[in-house]
């Protein structure tokens, strides 16, 4: 593998040491500033955050952040150069990435974590909450290892692509498929546009009370400096689920031949693991569950749809998969114009 001579070579190699070095200054440098009424101001790094939370009564959330931001981004940068500079067979190699790719996106937990204590203490009188560099330090490790991982994955994938077989249109399907995906493709984007705008969640305190959604939460964070922290929520909470939706509409409606198949496959693969409605909902739904002592909070009726965007997501994703491998396989197949 490392023996490849394009940008590979050294871009690889180099994400890698990055990443590491990034997480390695995350768990050392200051991450979030915390300033609750008559407490004073404190400043948490990484494992600190992870101890507030837990201090706080968030016990799930402080053992999710412990697991998926803490322990495993070194555990999957140990694999990620374990398959690059180890494993020859592309077999291997395959059965690695597939075990850790599907996680990786899951390091940003404490993030989104931060991201909902950053909306929660917006404007608010008692508590108040402040990003610092650790964080960024973070974002970038991860970023850095998500990119290596997906490198990696299209350098191994590379050698599957076939270029034998005929174009086929997922759309001319025949059987429940040729009605019942085109709906599921519009109930999702519906429920991610109605995910977007409507409040998720009432912050009730003595002297405010105020209602967020995903695009509230995105724009109230500038305000308070994070603009690093927003474009992130922008990107990955309405920017790339909108990119994965109308990928899927390209991929059911077009007539792709088996390389532009292939191509499609990765592109829609990619955009899942960035788009992070999942990441966001497991975190804010621990939070209205363990976090009121934090800040006094009530749901509103866009949790309900974020789950409900979350589900069909899920579920339209596989349908056309279902159908993308009959339809190749030849199953059930009906006439291509």
């Amino acid at each position: 593998m490392p023996t490849q001579t394009d940008h590979s070579r050294w871009l690889i190699p180099g994400l890698l040491a990055g990443s590491l070095v990034c997480n390695v200054t995350a768990l050392a440098v200051p991450f979030l500033r915390v300033d609750i009424f008559l407490k004073g101001e404190q400043v948490y790094s990484l494992p600190r955050s992870a101890y507030l939370m837990w201090e706080s009564g968030l016990y799930v959330i402080a053992a999710l952040v412990v697991v998926f931001s803490i322990i495993f981004p070194f555990a999957k940068l140990a694999t990620l150069g374990l398959v690059w500079l180890k494993l020859k067979d592309a077999a291997q190699q395959r059965v690695w990435l597939n075990r850790i790719e599907p996680l990786g996106k899951w390091s940003f937990l404490d993030v989104f974590v931060v991201c909902i204590i950053l909306v929660l203490t917006n404007d608010q009188f008692f508590v108040s909450a402040e990003p610092v560099v650790g964080l960024y330090f973070f974002i970038a490790a991860i970023a850095m290892s998500m990119t290596c991982g997906s490198l990696i994955a299209k350098r191994v994938g590379s050698s599957q692509a076939g270029s034998s077989g005929v174009a086929v249109r997922l759309a001319s399907a025949v059987g429940w498929h040729r009605w019942a995906v085109p709906l599921l493709l519009l109930l999702w984007g519906v429920a991610l546009a109605a995910a977007t705008v409507f409040p998720y969640i009432r912050v009730d305190q003595l002297f405010s009370g105020y209602t967020y959604s995903i695009l509230d939460s995105a724009l109230a964070m500038p305000p308070k400096g994070a603009y690093v922290v927003a474009v992130v929520a922008g990107v990955t909470l309405i920017g790339v689920p909108f990119l994965q939706w109308l990928g899927h509409g390209v991929f059911w409606l077009g007539k792709l031949s088996p390389t532009e198949r292939v191509r499609w496959q990765r592109r829609l693969h990619l955009c899942g693991q960035w788009a992070m409605l999942d990441v966001f909902g497991l975190a804010l739904l621990v939070f209205l569950l363990e976090g009121k002592s934090f800040v006094k909070t009530e749901t509103a009726v866009g949790l309900y749809v974020l789950v409900g965007a979350i589900a069909i997501n899920l579920i339209s994703v596989a349908a056309v998969k279902v159908v993308a491998k009959r339809r190749v396989a030849g199953v059930g197949s009906g006439a291509d114009d």
